[in-house]
C-alpha cells in the first residue's frame, strides 16, 4: 500500500509512503499470495491500478479498461473486468484510509514468534511514550 500518512508538521516534514518508511526485508512489505488469479492482477497492473483525478487517486473506469483491452489486444471477459474494477476501487478506498497513520494494514503475513515479540515491544514503548506526553501536558 502506498498510503502517505500525514506527518505532524506537513509544511516542513516530508510526506513518505508507508513502504518508504519500512526497512528493506520488513515482513510488512510482504504482499498477499494470489492463487489462480495472477493474470487478473497482471491486467490490473498493466491497466494502471487507478487513475489520477482532481482530488487524488480514483478507480479505473470501464472506459479505461475497455481502451486497455482494445489497444493491447487482451481478451478480458465481463466477470474478469468486474474483478479488475473492484480491485481498483478497493485499492483507492484503502489508499485514502491509509492517509491516517493509525490505519491498520489490510494484509498481514503469518508472523514468527520473534516478529510478534517485536510488535509487542514496539506497542508497549509507544504506549509509554503516549502516557509520558499526556502526563507532561497536564
Amino acid at each position: 500500500m502506498q498510503g502517505r500518512p500525514k506527518p505532524p508538521n506537513s509544511k516542513t516534514d516530508k510526506v513518505s509512503s508507508r513502504i518508504e518508511l519500512m526497512p528493506k526485508g520488513d515482513y510488512r512489505r510482504e504482499m498477499p499470495p494470489v492463487k489462480g488469479g495472477e493474470y487478473l492482477v497482471s491486467h490490473w497492473q498493466k491497466c494502471g491500478i487507478c487513475l489520477s483525478g482532481m482530488s487524488g487517486a480514483i478507480p479505473l473506469t470501464w472506459q479505461e479498461l475497455d481502451a486497455y483491452c482494445r489497444r493491447s489486444g487482451s481478451e478480458v471477459d465481463g466477470w474478469e473486468s468486474e474483478q479488475i474494477i473492484n480491485m481498483s476501487k478497493a485499492y483507492v478506498n484503502m489508499s485514502r484510509r491509509a492517509d491516517d497513520i493509525s490505519c491498520a494494514s489490510p494484509y498481514s503475513p503469518e508472523l514468527t514468534e520473534e516478529q510478534e515479540q517485536e510488535i509487542k515491544s514496539q506497542t508497549a514503548a509507544n504506549a509509554k511514550n503516549i502516557l509520558r506526553k499526556n502526563k507532561a501536558s497536564l
